[in-house]
């Protein structure tokens, strides 16, 4: 029998867990601000044509032009959509009514890697980068980065390795004497940078699977990911752990 949905979910957590209190599983869910989710197992539909966002907030990506959809495809013992780093790409074009800092994850696995090439990508549509747009994608000569916009790395590492990850990251938009910009897991503000406060990055289109240049999809990511999502705020390490306990979980790692 092949448990599948929340019920594998919660046996995994249960048996793969750390026994105690703060590092139980929680479903993704139940913490609050949950913004979108795509998930291999919770989401209602997987296709590449179209995946359906398992929060509640109707969040869907589609990609209605064949040539372009992603494949489902297998993770390990996961199922997952496969990106082919050339056209493929999932959009969502609504409001996503994200502040001025979110946290992002995903449980992906490279297939190949190229420099510049986009995972996930939001803009309000004007182009204009850092306080009206982001992107998690590859960076560097050789692509030996992630990076969230201005050049901040995630793992120095983490972009040359084609296991199955986890990726996760709290990012928070700055003002400062050199513009605006991205920060990224509580690093330390400069004297001469604030919070930007009351600040909408409203996202009226978000990629999957490439950057977006304006609104229009490019740098193509070649990569395998079972489960995506955000949080429209910081997670404390509490909720961090939990989420990362449950996507380690679901992953095998």
């Amino acid at each position: 029998m092949t448990l599948r949905g929340p019920l594998r979910g919660a046996l995994v957590g249960a048996l793969r867990g750390p026994l105690g209190g703060t590092r139980a599983f929680v479903d993704p869910r139940s913490l609050s601000g949950l913004t979108f989710w795509l998930d291999e197992t919770e989401s209602a539909t997987m296709t590449g044509a179209l995946w359906s966002d398992a929060s509640g907030n109707g969040l869907d990506f589609s990609q209605g032009t064949a040539g372009s959809q992603p494949t489902v495809s297998t993770m390990g013992a996961l199922n997952c959509l496969l990106f082919d780093g050339s056209n493929d790409v999932l959009t969502c074009s609504s409001s996503f009514g994200l502040r001025n800092e979110g946290t992002f994850f995903a449980l992906m696995q490279f297939v190949s890697h190229a420099t510049n090439r986009g995972i996930f990508s939001m803009t309000d549509g004007s182009g204009a980068d850092n306080v009206t747009s982001y992107s998690l994608h590859c960076a560097g000569g050789t692509a030996t980065n992630l990076v969230l916009d201005v050049g901040v790395a995630l793992n120095a590492q983490i972009a040359t390795d084609t296991n199955i990850m986890v990726v996760m990251c709290h990012w928070k938009q700055v003002v400062g004497v050199g513009g605006t910009g991205i920060i990224l897991d509580d690093a330390a503000l400069s004297a001469t940078d604030s919070t930007l406060s009351g600040t909408t990055l409203a996202g009226t289109i978000a990629a999957i699977g490439s950057r977006l240049t304006g609104v229009t999809p490019a740098n193509f990511c070649n990569v395998k990911i079972a489960s995506i999502g955000e949080y429209n705020r910081r997670l404390d390490s509490r909720e961090r752990d939990q989420l990362m306990v449950y996507l380690k979980a679901k992953g095998g790692l």
